[in-house]
């Protein structure tokens, strides 16, 4: 079983995605390198930027491509996972399933895939978020959404903002598809999503997240580490 979760970017995908990798029966795409843990890029303005790993090595499905055999390859460990029916979490912003269904490799691509389109009740939101936790010195001016996201072709749709205010939300979700998620973990989730990390630090080794406080004049923003 594979979990992909469909979202636009800025829209807490890569978060929760993180979340469901700590349930007891997960397998991480990156398991052949590394532990399970928290995947937190740093915080700006006490907001955690997550991060993902793809199953290809251009990160297709992020960049609004589709997967080619001739330009790309699929992740071993990815391969691994799906051919032995192991669960595990993907990620993607192809959010229409444009590139997916003009990709090679369908047939483990799609393998029991449970597609989940996460949304945000506020675009425009996730638009500034993205651009600050990315740190771009230009917010991108906000436009509706023109691309039609058809919510048939998705096996579950979920609102973030519920899922990240209500355990027994996320609970009943995990239950549906199988997955053993430890309420603490949700906890961990929560904690870091209002910017409290210092539970997690002993744990960290080599890497550290960075935090900023952003400052925008006119139409710059600027970023001060703290």
């Amino acid at each position: 079983m594979q979990i992909w979760i469909y979202f636009v970017p800025g829209a807490g995908g890569d978060g929760f995605a993180n979340l469901l990798e700590h349930a007891d029966n997960v397998e991480t795409l990156d398991s052949d390198q590394d532990p399970k843990q928290w995947r937190v890029h740093r915080f700006v303005d006490d907001q955690p930027k997550f991060y993902s790993n793809p199953v290809d090595n251009i990160r297709c499905f992020r960049n609004n491509r589709p997967f080619l055999t001739t330009e790309n390859q699929l992740r071993p460990n990815y391969v691994r996972l799906i051919e032995n029916g192991i669960p595990t979490v993907c990620t993607s912003h192809d959010v229409t399933k444009k590139y997916l269904h003009s990709s090679d490799s369908r047939d483990i691509l799609e393998h029991d895939q449970i597609s989940v389109f996460l949304y945000h009740d506020n675009y425009r939101l996730c638009v500034h978020q993205a651009a600050l936790k990315n740190l771009m010195t230009k917010i991108p001016v906000y436009h509706s959404i023109t691309q039609k996201i058809d919510h048939d072709q998705f096996d579950f749709v979920l609102n973030i903002v519920d899922l990240q205010s209500d355990w027994n939300i996320v609970d009943k979700f995990c239950n549906t598809i199988g997955l053993k998620l430890d309420p603490e973990r949700f906890d961990e989730y929560s904690k870091l999503q209002t910017g409290n990390d210092e539970w997690l630090r002993s744990s960290y080794s080599t890497f550290y997240p960075k935090r900023y406080r952003s400052n925008t004049v006119n139409d710059d923003t600027f970023y001060t580490e703290i």
